[in-house]
């Protein structure tokens, strides 16, 4: 019944034009309370001898989402603290109702809740069905954040630019119609903490304890590993990074940690769980030219080769395995071999090209980033987390990163390409997070006899040249990625101090400088690139 309210709100998303929504239809709506554009009220002529306050419509007038929130219990927390504020704007919104919906809501009130009900029941279908209502519930709450943010906040900040300077146009337009801080009361009516991220419905320890009896197969597990990563980073850095989470619960610990060792991954997410295991096809029917992935392609290569199926038809790439490759290095290594090797190694480069289109900056840095950190070289969490049920020691663990790719290590290891000891060090580290078979794979490929070698010793011209061509690619690549880490991790922060107020988070500050691996992350970048391009060889007299 919660999930079946949304559908007037995607019908009204529709037909209702934002910016004409905001500019002239909203102020219609508004009332003159909490409105500086009538601060003292509004004078009924013949009516009262002094002004009077009242709202404006609001959908917080509804009683929808007022019984639900009676019958399910719900408390508005800020970071888990009662919210007077967000209780009594609600109190005050059930006074423009309808005589007939304030007795409803005030008879529904006066029952046992649900909550407690189910509490002590101690009933884990009971239990399920419960937070399955809860869900719905915020599901349909987020949604509704989402409109506001379309209808009112990004139009704002497009006309902010426009003749919009004066303090009480600006003031007014962070408002509801009803006269509330709409984003800040929304964001409290789903159990937002201070910094903007969703906090849990019911004490965590509620979550059963899941069985991994049940996973088959590999998939499965790669499954279970994406899921429980992604709700242990959403609980440790929940309160952002000034409160995280310094235990991760035993009823998540305990799975979280049997499917990683069974997957042979550490239990945090890493980037097999990001970018290779969540993925899906843009049309799954699809055959042909038509048929596009939502990943790039040659992580798919490598991810097949990887497993032992390296007679891919998704890049032009030559039908050898790594161990062909040791038998065989001249075969690998003939110009016609090499040079759909140097497409791969490029990449075309415009696979990374799509964060520019589709992240903004502002949102990955203030909002994203953080879910991707981890507890190994991160001053949010010097000592680590301590997993429940599993170690009374923390553990350190890095977060996602780019460096946990296969694809930079395993051309690195094939061009022969050298880095620094510290740039190595952390490289190396980094494979301790790779799925096992990709690690062997690219110990295969490091086995192997040098191809760098092969070149060199060669004296074939026409080789040489397609093989600095690789080398050139694979440079070319590195320096993309650094403009897109100044783009997103050296621009956006420097933006994000200059704001002066913000429907963002406040952005995190402990690996301000750092990559959510840990690295020194531009020194890394630059290092790396450059050592690549000290791999091109040179015409000998």
């Amino acid at each position: 019944m919660c999930c079946s309210h949304s559908r007037p709100y995607s019908v009204y998303t529709e037909y209702v034009d934002p910016n004409l929504f905001f500019s002239v239809l909203r102020i219609y709506l508004s009332g003159w309370k909490g409105n500086p554009l009538l601060s003292e009220g509004l004078l009924y002529e013949g009516v009262w001898d002094t002004p009077k306050k009242f709202a404006g419509g609001s959908a917080a007038q509804s009683s929808i989402f007022q019984c639900f929130d009676v019958l399910l219990g719900i408390q508005h927390t800020v970071g888990g603290v009662p919210s007077d504020f967000a209780a009594e704007f609600l109190q005050e919104m059930r006074t423009y109702m309808p005589p007939a919906h304030q007795s409803f809501l005030l008879s529904l009130k006066a029952k046992p809740s649900v909550r407690e009900f189910v509490l002590s029941k101690g009933n884990a279908t009971l239990q399920k069905t419960y937070n399955e209502c809860v869900e719905a519930m915020v599901s349909l709450r987020n949604y509704h954040l989402g409109i506001v943010a379309k209808y009112i906040m990004i139009p704002a900040s497009r006309q902010s630019k426009v003749e919009r300077s004066s303090e009480e146009a600006s003031e007014s337009e962070s408002k509801g119609t009803g006269g509330t801080n709409i984003m800040d009361f929304l964001k409290t009516c789903i159990a937002f903490n201070g910094n903007g991220n969703m906090a849990f419905t019911l004490p965590y320890d509620w979550m059963p304890l899941l069985n991994c009896q049940f996973l088959t197969g590999y998939r499965e597990w790669r499954l279970a590993h994406l899921v429980l990563s992604f709700i242990t980073m959403g609980y440790v850095w929940q309160d952002g990074e000034t409160q995280p989470k310094e235990i991760l619960p035993r009823n998540l610990a305990l799975p979280f940690v049997e499917v990683s060792k069974n997957l042979g991954l550490p239990p945090i997410l890493v980037h097999s769980d990001l970018v290779l295991a969540n993925w899906a096809t843009r049309n799954p029917g699809g055959t042909g030219k038509k048929h596009r992935w939502k990943r790039p392609a040659v992580q798919l290569f490598l991810e097949a080769a990887a497993r032992g199926r390296q007679k891919g038809t998704l890049l032009p790439l030559p039908d050898f395995s790594a161990d062909q490759i040791g038998e065989a290095p001249g075969r690998a290594s003939e110009p016609e071999h090499m040079e759909p090797i140097a497409f791969v190694a490029c990449s075309k480069v415009h696979i990374l090209i799509s964060p520019l289109d589709y992240v903004n900056p502002d949102v990955f840095y203030s909002v994203i980033r953080i879910f991707l950190s981890g507890w190994k070289d991160n001053p949010a969490l010097p000592v680590g987390l301590v997993y429940e049920g599993v170690s009374k020691e923390p553990l350190s663990y890095s977060g996602g990163s780019a460096a946990q790719s296969t694809i930079l290590h395993a051309f690195d290891e094939f061009l022969g390409v050298r880095h620094s000891k510290e740039s190595a060090d952390f490289l190396h580290r980094m494979r301790d997070y790779m799925p096992p078979s990709h690690r062997a794979f690219i110990e295969d490929i490091c086995g192997a006899p040098s191809l760098r070698t092969h070149v060199l010793s060669s004296g074939n011209g026409q080789l040489l040249t397609a093989y600095n061509q690789c080398v050139e690619s694979l440079a070319a690549l590195r320096t993309y990625h650094l403009a897109l880490v100044t783009k997103y991790l050296i621009t956006a922060p420097s933006k994000a101090k200059a704001r002066r107020t913000s429907h963002l988070p406040r952005p995190p500050q402990a690996l301000e400088e750092r990559g959510t691996g840990g690295s020194a992350v531009m020194s890394f970048l630059k290092s790396v690139r450059d050592k690549t391009l000290e791999a091109l060889l040179h015409p000998s007299g």
